[in-house]
C-alpha cells in the first residue's frame, strides 16, 4: 500500500494491456444509504506501456510509502 499526497485515485494495471483508474473505494465503499456516492472508474484496454510507465513515474513521485519500495 502506497500513501499519494493529494489524489484520490485508484490505479490498477495487468500486462501493459489492462488498466483501471477511478475514485471507487473497492473494499471500503459506502454502496447504499445517506453516506453513499456516485464514484467513476475507467477501464483501458490495449497497449498501455507508455502510458503506464509514466503513471507509475508519477505516483513514486509523490509516494509516502514508508518501506520505501516504488509502486510496480
Amino acid at each position: 500500500m502506497n500513501v499519494i499526497n493529494g489524489v484520490h485515485s485508484k490505479s490498477v494495471f495487468a500486462d501493459d494491456r489492462y488498466m483501471a483508474v477511478g475514485s471507487f473505494n473497492w473494499f471500503s465503499a459506502s454502496r447504499s444509504g445517506k453516506y453513499a456516492n456516485i464514484e467513476t472508474s475507467l477501464i483501458y484496454v490495449g497497449e498501455l506501456e507508455k502510458e503506464s510507465k509514466t503513471q507509475l513515474d508519477f505516483l513514486n513521485s509523490r509516494s509516502c510509502n514508508t518501506n520505501k519500495q516504488p509502486v510496480t
